[in-house]
This record gives C-alpha cells, sequence and structure tokens, in this order.
C-alpha cells in the first residue's frame, strides 16, 4: 500500500504540471488562510533533493508569489 502511493506520488511529482499546481495553491494560499502550500513545498524539495525532479531552482520562484498574494 505504501509502496502504491510512493509511486503515485513520485509519478505525479515528474510531470510539468507540479510547477503550475504548486503555483495555483501558493496562490490561494495567500488569498485564503485556509489553504496551505508550505507542507507541498517541502515536499517537492525534499523530491528535488533525493530524485533531482522537480527542478528545485524552479520550486522557490513559483511558490514565492504566495506570501504577497494577500496585499499585506
Amino acid at each position: 500500500m505504501n509502496e502504491a502511493i510512493l509511486q503515485t506520488v513520485e509519478g505525479l511529482v515528474t510531470t510539468p504540471w507540479v510547477y503550475l499546481a504548486l503555483f495555483g495553491i501558493a496562490l490561494l494560499d495567500g488569498l485564503f488562510l485556509l489553504v496551505t502550500s508550505e507542507t507541498r513545498v517541502i515536499t517537492l524539495g525534499v523530491f528535488a533533493a533525493s530524485t533531482g525532479d522537480p527542478n528545485h531552482v524552479l520550486i522557490v520562484p513559483v511558490a514565492a508569489p504566495a506570501p504577497g498574494s494577500s496585499g499585506n
């Protein structure tokens, strides 16, 4: 069971759509405090450090809109 979940997550993390999903979640995090993007950023960072996918250089700029999008 755990191996199947891990393989599914690895499959999703290696697609280019992960950057768009992270951007959308980070944007929602800035607007609505109930949606948190920190867990996703950390998870993608862990996968980037261990497997090389997604690109760790792109994770930070894609997740950057979260703090500034609330207008505070």
